[in-house]
């Protein structure tokens, strides 16, 4: 089994029992977009800054369906309704 660059292996076992335990790893009944981060439009898709490294959102679904997810995910509304929603 290969590691990461520090040798460092996690097996399907270990993340299935983390996410059974580890609240980092559920999903928020209200989802919301995380306080200090900042998404914006490109040409490609969305570029999100204010985490440690900037990250970039593209292809097809971020293109068309970003915008409004983000939109959507303000801490207000359910899975169900942000899926409705967009």
């Amino acid at each position: 089994m290969a590691g990461d660059a520090t040798g460092s292996v996690m097996r399907a076992g270990d993340v299935g029992r983390a996410a059974r335990r580890d609240l980092q790893f559920r999903i928020p009944r209200k989802p919301v977009v995380r306080l200090g981060l900042r998404a914006r439009p490109d040409e490609g898709g969305w570029i999100v800054d204010g985490a440690r490294k900037s990250q970039v959102l593209g292809g097809a679904f971020a293109r068309e369906h970003m915008g409004s997810l983000l939109e959507a995910c303000d801490g207000t509304r359910t899975l169900d309704e942000i899926g409705e929603a967009t």
